[in-house]
């Protein structure tokens, strides 16, 4: 599935870029609204992207992250439903040039959170999750990226021989994102959001250079403490030995429950593992 929808999603876009004719920024709507609703059908609830959803005091953003819960099951007429939010965030969409920390700290973005809490920020080829630190600025939450450049990107949207490498990765990334705000209600949900992060941890630490190894990881550990309420003390070794164990040790939590989970990550306090601690 992962495969088929990334694979989906880079066709579609370079199906209308080789017209000659296609204004990426908005024609790539279709597309983006696809791999978005793609991925948000498997979650419970659903998650739906709509396009454009209107102005409710924070201007127009080209996205809004609706759960299944928001949408009406009857007809009550035009104008007789309630005024809502999207419960996962809004979206903002700009065009394959533009940089995704620009479009983050722009005014428009800024604006966004204030009122809807997340913004899920992308030019099609780089996608980050921003939400609001303790003083109110914007940070990264998540961050996945698929072409460093728009040539980058276009290679590899135009490559139907393109290995898998990013399929997975990026699905998950998407399914954190939709997911994020939620409520982990089931023990299964905390093993697979730790594993998850784990794999993302691992995979970018491998493949950045010693200089850029922290940086990568620093994304992906501050949302974990954030989503598990804890927070991770050890140097680069500690951090990695344990994002290995909870890789392979995920799967030990479900047959805890979520409490008994969170109570086993708060035995893990010295050695080689680092420790954790609450934060909240």
């Amino acid at each position: 599935m992962s495969r088929r929808m990334l694979e989906q999603y880079l066709r579609s876009l370079y199906d209308d870029y080789s017209s000659g004719e296609a204004a990426v920024e908005v024609s790539g709507y279709g597309a983006l609204q696809t791999l978005l609703n793609t991925v948000g059908e498997e979650l419970n609830p659903r998650v739906r992207a709509v396009l454009n959803p209107k102005n409710r005091g924070a201007g127009t953003p080209d996205g809004g992250l609706f759960t299944s819960d928001q949408f009406r099951r009857e007809d009550r007429g035009v104008g007789n439903w309630p005024a809502q939010l999207p419960s996962r965030g809004a979206v903002e969409v700009k065009g394959l040039g533009e940089h995704v920390e620009e479009i983050a700290r722009g005014e428009q973005v800024e604006r966004y959170l204030a009122r809807y809490g997340q913004v899920l920020v992308t030019n099609y080829r780089d996608f980050m999750l921003v939400g609001q630190d303790n003083s109110g600025g914007v940070t990264a939450l998540e961050r996945y990226t698929l072409a460093q450049n728009e040539d980058e990107f276009w290679t590899l949207a135009s490559n139907r021989d393109r290995d898998d490498s990013h399929a997975e990765r990026f699905y998950e990334f998407l399914t954190r994102t939709l997911a994020y705000g939620a409520p982990l209600r089931r023990a299964e949900d905390l093993a697979w959001f730790l594993a998850s992060y784990a794999r993302q941890s691992l995979s970018r630490l491998e493949s950045h250079s010693s200089g850029e190894e922290m940086r990568a990881l620093s994304l992906v550990r501050n949302a974990l403490e954030r989503a598990l309420s804890v927070s991770f003390e050890g140097d680069r070794a500690g951090i990695s030995s344990a994002l290995r164990w909870f890789r392979h040790s995920s799967t030990a939590f479900s047959l805890r429950g979520c409490s008994g989970a969170s109570a086993h990550l708060m035995t893990l306090t010295s050695g080689s593992t680092g420790g954790w601690r609450r934060t909240r």
